[in-house]
């Protein structure tokens, strides 16, 4: 599920790169295209949190195998921490 997420994430990305490169001004902020980037990006973020959640219910139930949770975890993570990452980016390189 991470896995998948990250390269939705990834898509996503380049997506809204592709539309503000695409115009001279930039993107429009009340653009449709620019409202589903957005809302894209939050349910990102929420199949995230539900991968952590998930991952920390594997931790918790006894008598399994914790590698997948924990790789699930690790992975979800990293995600999350691209996302804040390339925002963080954006938002230096704009102001």
């Amino acid at each position: 599920m991470s896995i998948m997420v990250g390269i939705g994430a990834f898509t996503v990305i380049l997506v809204a790169g592709f539309a503000e490169a695409s115009s001279p001004e930039g993107i429009n902020e009340e653009s449709p295209i620019a409202i589903i980037v957005g809302l894209c990006i939050f349910g990102v973020i929420g199949l995230n949190l539900l991968g952590i959640g998930l991952g920390v219910a594997g931790l918790c139930q006894p008598n399994r195998s914790r590698i997948f949770a924990i790789l699930g975890l690790v992975f979800n993570g990293l995600v999350i921490m691209g996302i804040i990452g390339i925002m963080a980016i954006g938002v230096a390189m704009g102001g």
